[in-house]
């Protein structure tokens, strides 16, 4: 359920495209996915939405993950868990649209008011 409030927050996406691997972490054998980390920044409803890196998610549902850098990149591609030219993650229309709601609603106000104000101004004009 999306939260209303200030500050960030972070959603990990997997790229679908890239199949789940196994990597040996300090805490044992994980099976993970390349994924996109996702923020959405607050002030009461999102006002942006972006994607902020990619790492390593695990594939259960503690939400853990793993940073990556251009090295453990590289291993993984000669490894063959991910490929050579890895995909961007787009953002979906319902996540922008949930990302940037603050805008929106600005938008829907102002467009109102606007129309308010159009609306008075026309009815107080005398006729010719």
């Amino acid at each position: 359920m999306p939260r209303l409030t200030f500050g960030s927050d972070q959603s990990l996406k997997c790229i679908g495209d890239i199949t789940p691997f196994t990597i040996t972490a300090a805490e044992g054998k994980k099976n993970v996915c390349f994924a996109a980390s996702i923020k959405n920044d607050f002030f009461v409803v999102p006002w942006r939405v972006y994607v902020d890196d990619y790492v390593l998610k695990v594939n259960d549902e503690s939400g853990t993950y793993y940073t990556i850098d251009r090295e453990l990149i590289q291993y993984h591609q000669s490894e063959g868990n991910l490929p050579d030219i890895l995909p961007r993650y787009t953002l979906s229309f319902p996540e922008l649209l949930w990302g940037y709601s603050l805008w929106i609603a600005l938008l829907l106000v102002a467009a109102n008011a606007l129309r308010e104000f159009i609306q008075s101004n026309s009815e107080d004009k005398p006729l010719e």
